[in-house]
């Protein structure tokens, strides 16, 4: 089984998902940051939008 190809063709199809008319990093820092107070803390002077980029690029 080739993996890589398993992982490409699961990531493309969660990243053009939408969640709630939300794309896939959206809806993952929403409900990453609604978690819990402490985690919303630490991010509450984070530019959210480059955060989204900076995830994605990672995968």
């Amino acid at each position: 089984m080739d993996f890589e190809r398993v992982f490409d063709i699961s990531y493309e199809r969660a990243i053009s998902s939408k969640v709630d008319n939300r794309d896939f990093f959206q809806a993952f820092y929403e409900g990453f940051l609604g978690a819990s107070v402490e985690v919303s803390e630490l991010f509450k002077d984070t530019d959210m939008e480059r955060q989204r980029g900076m995830l994605k690029k990672s995968f």
